[in-house]
This record gives C-alpha cells, structure tokens and sequence, in this order.
C-alpha cells in the first residue's frame, strides 16, 4: 500500500478512483472519538480539494453522525461489507437536506462508503461518490473484495507501525552495542513466541468466525457460548499472539493459516 512512515490514504483514493470508475469525490475518513458514534476529530484525505469540509461543516456533522443511517450500517457490517447510502436512505428526500451537505458536502449525489477499521475509538472509511449515476450491485461487490485486502493490510501495517515504534523507543539512550545486542535478543523473543504460539480449538473457531466479520453476540449463538466467554478467548489471543482489535486479530490469524498450523485441543 504504501512504505512506513509514508501516508497511505492518498495512494488509496487515487487507486479506488480509477479501479471503480468514480466521477464524484473520494475519500478516506477518521473519525476518532471515545464512541465511534460522535467523532471528537475527523481527518479527510482526498483528491477534490472542494470535499474538504469547513469548520462549521464538521460542527454540523459531529451532531449528525450518531444519527446518521450510513454510519450505523458501517459499524454493523463492520469491515466486511460496504454500505451503499442508496440501501438505507431514500436519497431523493436526502438531498438537499442539512445533513446531506455536512456528510458528502460537494462530493457528488450517489454516496457509498466502506468501513476499513473499527474500534472503540475510531472508525476509518472510504467513501466514494458518484455524479450521475449510483453505484450498481457490481460496484458494490467490487468494493467489497478491495475492502477485505485493504482492512486486514491496514490493521497489519498498524500493528507493525505500533511494535516497531515500541522497540525503537525502549532502545533510546542505549549505547550502540548494547542497542545492537539488545535487538538482536528482542527479536528472537518475538520470533519465537508468535512461532510457538497457537490458539485452542475453541479460540480457533472463535477466530474463524472474528475473521468472517461476525460479532460477539453471532459467535456466542453459533458456538453456544456466551458473549462474555466470546470476550475471554479474543483477550487470551490477543495477549498471546501480542495485537489488539478485531481487525488485526483478523489479519493475525489468516496468515497464520497460510502457515497451515494445528490448533490445539
């Protein structure tokens, strides 16, 4: 997607523009906050300088977010299934409205948006519009597959950002043999215990099922277990295998069948 460090947003919009035939704008969005329901700050990346909201744009959609339908249906298909506006609201009556202008602004009539990571505290999207025409069925499976490559990427290049950025702090103020020999040691630490680890059957179904983009309460009913317990086993893993949240636990677990392990029982 792009090296680290380098932002990655910009190489997504132009990307997703061209793959998808988009003639209004595109974006990608962070909406950070306690609750992803009323965002405390919003980056915008895009390519039409004319998206870029205004001040009291932003004001204006910090109200509306919680009751926006298109933002509710990204946090429940989660990052698995993008959202065309079109499904959840009659966009005829949305446009024109206050809402409209302070969520799409000048990006064009027909808004899709896919959600590319979820937590507690943020919720980062890419939205497309289009001018003349919605987004057919085609479109919108299209958008899916380039969502499950870029979530489970993006969660992934996260977590590397994060551990690489814990090491290199814990290694300031060493001397360089010792920052040397120190490195060398936490790197086999790490090798070997994402090599040893591997989940239980039980944690590996939860996996499967975190993987597919179910939720807690689904996975609970499926496997007759309560939500709690649910809870307890992606704690365990998380600890375990040393990432944190849905989507990198995600991405975590499909490489590590690429590997072709043996779950224990």
């Amino acid at each position: 997607m792009a090296a680290r460090n380098e932002a990655y947003r910009g190489v997504l919009v132009e990307r997703a523009r061209s793959l998808l035939g988009v003639d209004g704008g595109v974006a990608v969005t962070r909406w950070r906050s306690e609750l992803c329901g009323t965002p405390a700050s919003i980056e915008i990346e895009t390519d039409m300088t004319e998206m870029l909201p205004t001040a009291e744009m932003l004001r204006r959609a910090e109200q509306f977010a919680p009751h926006y339908p298109g933002i509710t249906s990204m946090l429940t298909a989660g990052c698995t299934r993008p959202c065309r506006v079109s499904d959840v609201v009659n966009l005829r009556s949305f446009w024109g409205t206050d809402g409209f202008a302070c969520m799409h602004g000048h990006g064009g009539r027909f808004p899709t948006a896919a959600a590319l990571a979820i937590s507690s505290t943020e919720l980062v999207f890419l939205g497309l519009h289009r001018q003349r025409r919605d987004f057919s069925d085609q479109d919108v499976a299209d958008l899916a597959v380039l969502q499950r490559i870029i979530s489970p990427a993006l969660a992934y290049r996260t977590a590397l950002d994060a551990a690489i950025a814990h090491i290199d702090e814990s290694m300031q103020g060493l001397p360089s043999e010792r920052q040397a020999r120190d490195g060398s040691a936490k790197q086999i630490a790490v090798r070997g215990l994402c090599r040893d680890f591997q989940p239980t059957r039980r944690e590996a179904e939860v996996l499967c099922l975190v993987t597919a983009g179910w939720t807690d309460r689904q996975i609970a009913r499926r496997l007759g277990i309560t939500e709690r317990t649910v809870r307890k086993h992606l704690t365990e893993v998380f600890d375990k295998a040393g990432v944190r949240g849905r989507a990198a636990v995600a991405a975590w677990w499909q490489h590590t069948l690429d590997t072709d392990p043996t779950p224990k029982r």
